[in-house]
């Protein structure tokens, strides 16, 4: 998927006169020739949790082969992990953002070894995607293309960095450079690039679309802006409270510009959700945004988190499942195990129940894989159930019937797969409608299917 965030650094590489190279390493063998070939004198990485090691083994191979190649690191795990100062493999590390002079000083040579960045102004915000697209055509044609309006996100989730970001700006700093919205102008023009290419949708992923006072004004200037200069179909991020919040006009708004939403409801059940710091999002608040949603006629997706260390993970999850048969069995679902990342309040409060975890590092999200540490069979069922969510509920089985089904032996490439391109064409139908099974055989061109 495009690393959009990188995009903005590279952008600001460009602006210094730098040449840039993309070189996609999410493959079978990193093309080394094309990077020896191009003989670049900086390298440079932005893995999250999950690719940091990965990113480390591929910085090893270039410095092997490449005499006197600097490494620079940025993104958010190096950001949040201390530990990442003392990798020999990395040259440089920039936490935080690179605007304020933080590359300048790498390319002229005066920079300690690890820095920080300030975040840009609007006017500095120019990602550089033609040089990614041209380096790296098959996301060109990635039927799915990605802008944001605001970069921060106004929650505090116990498994997400955010409260570290907000501590490491300071409140009134995070307040001012990250939940501001950039001006509907500025959002439209960086999306004019999409119009060359093959895009079906363009995700807005915003943390919460509907988050702030000026919300409203703000979707009328840009809904008539995008509806006439760009018009592809777009969709964003909403939570339970905002949702449950907005005003009508807000939702009509939404309903009238964006084909559909994606929402993190997490769970149903309120022990996982205060672990999760989430107790403005109960059952009840998620009710009423999904009540809100059909009655505006915005289809949305629901994301489902499996495996919090309370209880019987296995059965909250059967609760759970439940529950949103009785309200939610028109909404596509995404089931996700639950991953701890470090440096999060989740690890600390984790950490002081002596409940174990494994680091997060090469497991995919969409796998259903969790890295709490459970016994083989555990991890097994809560797997199945992050894959037979949308089955569950869609068809409100009997949750005899799901138990029976967990137990089935579904670990099988194949299975998975076809599972996933069931959950896949479901989805295209709730959001498409009577188009959706072609819509579904056209995006599965270009888009693979991560199991």
């Amino acid at each position: 998927m495009e690393n959009y965030g990188f995009m903005y650094v590279a952008g600001e590489m460009k602006r210094l006169g730098c040449g840039i190279r993309w070189i996609d390493a999410n493959q079978e063998k990193l093309p080394l020739e094309m990077a020896i070939e191009y003989m670049p004198k900086f390298i440079l990485f932005s893995p999250t949790t999950l690719f940091f090691r990965e990113a480390l083994e591929i910085s090893k191979i270039l410095k092997e082969n490449i005499p006197g190649v600097k490494s620079i690191f940025g993104g958010h795990h190096v950001l949040i992990d201390p530990g990442s100062a003392e990798e020999p493999l990395i040259d440089y590390i920039v936490r935080g953002h690179v605007y304020g002079g933080v590359l300048e000083k790498i390319l002229d040579g005066s920079a300690p070894r690890v820095q920080r960045g300030r975040p840009g102004k609007n006017e500095e915000l120019r990602p550089a995607r033609d040089e990614f697209y041209r380096d790296i055509p098959k996301l060109a044609e990635y039927p799915v293309h990605y802008v944001m309006s605001f970069f921060g996100c106004p929650y505090n989730c116990s498994y997400c960095s955010t409260s570290f970001l907000r501590d490491f700006y300071g409140p009134k700093e995070f307040n001012r450079l990250f939940m501001k919205r950039r001006p509907p102008r500025d959002v439209v023009e960086e999306s004019r690039i999409f119009l060359a290419h093959p895009t079906r949708e363009v995700f807005m992923i915003d943390d919460d679309g509907l988050h702030g006072n000026d919300v409203e004004a703000w979707l009328e200037e840009f809904g008539p802006l995008w509806e006439k200069e760009i018009n592809l179909p777009i969709l964003t991020y909403v939570t339970p409270r905002s949702v449950a919040r907005a005003s009508d006009k807000t939702l009509a708004l939404m309903s009238k510009y964006f084909l559909s939403v994606v929402m993190g409801i997490q769970s149903l059940d309120a022990e996982t959700l205060d672990l999760f710091n989430r107790n403005s999002h109960n059952e009840q608040v998620i009710r009423k945004a999904i009540e809100r949603l059909k009655a505006f006629d915005i289809p949305v997706r629901c994301d489902v988190i499996f495996g919090a260390p309370i209880g019987d993970p296995v059965q909250k999850a059967l609760e759970t499942i439940t529950k949103l048969q009785t309200f939610a069995s028109h909404c596509s679902f995404g089931g996700y195990g639950l991953m701890v990342f470090p440096e999060t309040e989740l690890e600390r409060r984790l950490n002081k129940q002596g409940i174990g975890f494994d680091n997060a590092y090469n497991i995919r999200s969409t796998s259903g894989e969790t890295t709490v540490h459970y016994d083989a069979q555990t991890r097994i069922m809560l797997r199945k159930l992050a894959k037979l969510l949308q089955f569950f509920v869609s068809y409100k089985i009997d949750e005899y019937f799901m138990k029976a089904l967990i137990h089935l032996d579904i670990s099988d490439h194949d299975t998975l797969y076809d599972l996933s391109i069931a959950n896949f064409h479901l989805a295209q139908r709730i959001r498409y409608g009577a188009e959706g099974d072609k819509i579904a055989a056209e995006k599965l061109k270009t888009q693979p299917m991560f199991l």
